[in-house]
């Protein structure tokens, strides 16, 4: 019953908020706040070991870790051409008691750019949406991405964020002994 009802409130969250490009889980599980904090530690130690990411956040009293990163997304457009987006974004993770919450949010592109043949071009910035019709130019002088493949690129971004989301619920809830 818990779970029924917990998917009825994702689905009416989605919903919800339809055009903005968010998620957030709240995990349960069997450890208590302290012990699903250390999980949540080494999963940004392990999911994040890049130089471009810095720990905006972390307040061990209130158990809470706030995290800005930046993801690149790269799409072949032919001819030895890729359109090339960075977006940058914040994960807070906040723990309690056998539950653990995961928000990402503020996702933006920064940065676009064709390259290819020896030449790097600017081209409009993709900003995150839902569903199949994007509300904004994607091309610009012949250069940029299709409305269809902005849409698959969306889709990869979105499933880029689904996979933070389930290796910490992995992490918080892996159960195995390290007895080294």
């Amino acid at each position: 019953m818990r779970n029924i009802i917990f998917i009825v409130m994702v689905l009416i969250s989605i919903s919800a908020n339809a055009q903005e490009f968010k998620f957030e889980k709240i995990i349960e599980t069997n450890k208590n706040q302290s012990e699903s904090y250390s999980a949540a530690k080494e999963f940004v130690a392990d999911f994040w070991n890049m130089a471009k990411v810095v720990t905006q956040n972390q307040d061990d009293d209130a158990f809470l870790l706030q995290i800005k990163a930046q993801t690149t997304q790269e799409v072949k457009v032919g001819m030895g051409l890729a359109c090339v987006y960075d977006y940058k974004y914040t994960v807070k993770i906040q723990t309690k008691d056998k539950r653990c919450r995961i928000q990402i949010y503020d996702i933006i592109c920064e940065d676009a750019y064709q390259t290819g043949l020896g030449t790097q071009n600017k081209i409009p910035k993709i900003q995150p949406f839902l569903g199949d019709e994007p509300e904004q130019k994607t091309k610009s002088l012949g250069k940029g991405l299709s409305k269809k493949k902005a849409v698959e690129m969306m889709n990869d971004l979105k499933t880029f964020f689904e996979s933070i989301i389930n290796g910490l619920e992995k992490e918080i809830n892996d159960t195995t002994d390290d007895n080294w």
